[in-house]
């Protein structure tokens, strides 16, 4: 597991046999936290899917619309992400 509070950036990760002492390096790339929309426009009420990554798993994160000020519309609540560090999510604006 990445270790909470890492900072976005490339990482070396080695492995090496305990015994034959052979190793290898690869990189692992930690991702800033980021959502994409399926579609960016449409018709009152139409159905969004919202997906995100980035996000410690369980962490609660909010969904909001017109986000202006201090007083967001919250879109049907607030989410979980899951253990996979995103999530998929459907909702109707």
């Amino acid at each position: 597991m990445i270790p909470a509070g890492t900072a976005p950036g490339i990482y070396p990760l080695t492995i090496t046999g305990q015994t034959s002492k052979i190793s290898t390096t690869t990189n692992f790339t930690v991702v800033a936290p980021s959502m994409a929309l399926q579609q960016t426009s449409g018709p009152t009420g139409e159905l969004v899917t919202v997906s995100c990554q980035g996000y410690q798993p369980g962490e609660t994160v909010g969904i909001v619309w017109n986000y202006i000020d201090s007083s967001p519309i919250v879109v049907n609540g607030w989410l979980y992400c899951n253990s996979t560090d995103g999530y998929l999510y459907a909702f109707s604006l």
